[in-house]
């Protein structure tokens, strides 16, 4: 028999009741769903360094609709 695999909200570290298939993933509900909304919005989370650009990375030209 395989092992069952936990998988658990990143907010409050309760067990996802559906898994994966939890309608609010990787949370267990739209309230932790929301307090992690909260804690990028006021600055708790943040991305500490900026990204390595890939040379495959398009620019974006909004006059003219094409990247």
């Amino acid at each position: 028999m395989a092992d069952v695999i936990r998988i658990h909200c990143r907010t409050c570290g309760q067990p996802l009741p559906e898994g994966i298939r939890t309608p609010t993933f990787p949370f267990c509900s739209p309230r932790c769903k929301m307090v992690d909304l909260g804690r990028w919005f006021s600055g708790d989370y943040s991305i500490s360094e900026p990204l390595p650009r890939e040379e495959d990375d398009l620019e974006f030209d909004p006059e003219s609709g094409s990247h």
